[in-house]
């Protein structure tokens, strides 16, 4: 029972994540290579998060308490992806180039493999939907699965403010939250908070914009809400709504995500043809 019990936990937990993971990002070596180095790159955000808070801990365990340390990290959290954008926003402009100079082909026919002769509409919302997923990755290994194997052990585990709801099960809820949190925010941020437009940036149609202040705003705002709504868990029996509201936010940025990712693919498909 122990085993089903630490399975159940991990289809609630990394399921959807792997579904997605699975029909899209898989597909790809150098999507699956994108994932991962962004997860990477979000547990060392992480830590730089985590470093100047350090002298401060440990804090009182309450909500009032972990506010500011919520709110810096989320500003932290949202300068680093910016600036993982700047380097995103280059990298899928020098692939753009090697595909169009033929460079990538050349190298590719003496590997004795054929690539397509361009990207795709598809192609750059799969790019900033894999670094959503590397992202949620690394939730999921940092918040989740690090304690998964005490659910081995007999019986599990009640937190003193929340009783109603198994430790883990929270855990794996949460997980779930953050993994459509961080594919969602990704997208939109990519394709139109940060830089809507870069796109195809040899398309002499397209022209890269600067920050949509609005749409950065909303995705900084929905992290904030989400993180705070995390610190409702503080609150005794907090738990009962807490963790359904920060998975409704999941919910709302996973839709949102979705139809920015149609939008995006719409318009470059008429553009490009």
């Amino acid at each position: 029972m122990p085993l089903a019990t630490a399975c159940g936990y991990l289809v609630v937990g990394a399921g959807p994540w792997c579904s997605v993971f699975a029909l899209v990002t898989s597909r790809s070596s150098f999507l699956v290579l994108l994932t991962f180095a962004s997860s990477f790159y979000y547990l060392v955000v992480l830590l730089l998060a985590a470093l100047p808070l350090r002298p401060f801990m440990p804090l009182a365990p309450s909500a009032g308490s972990y506010f500011a340390f919520a709110l810096f990290t989320c500003v932290v959290k949202e300068v680093m992806r910016y600036a993982l954008f700047r380097m995103f926003r280059k990298g899928v402009t020098a692939l753009e180039d090697s595909v169009a100079s033929g460079q990538l082909a050349e190298q590719a026919a003496t590997d004795g493999v054929s690539v397509r002769g361009g990207l795709l509409p598809s192609d750059y919302v799969k790019l900033s939907l894999a670094v959503g997923q590397g992202y949620g990755l690394g939730h999921f290994f940092f918040f989740f699965l690090s304690v998964l194997s005490l659910t081995l052990g007999d019986g599990t585990w009640y937190g003193d403010r929340c009783p109603e709801m198994s430790l883990f099960t929270i855990l794996a809820v949460l997980a779930l939250a953050y993994s459509m949190i961080h594919a969602g925010a990704t997208v939109v941020a990519f394709h139109r908070g940060y830089g809507s437009g870069w796109e195809g940036a040899r398309v002499r149609e397209i022209r890269a914009r600067g920050v949509d202040w609005t749409y950065a705003g909303i995705v900084f705002a929905g992290e904030l809400v989400a993180s705070l709504f995390f610190l409702v868990n503080f609150a005794h029996g907090g738990c009962t709504w807490g963790v359904p509201l920060t998975l409704l936010c999941g919910v709302a940025f996973a839709l949102w995500g979705l139809v920015e990712a149609r939008r995006v693919v719409a318009a470059l498909t008429l553009t490009l043809h």
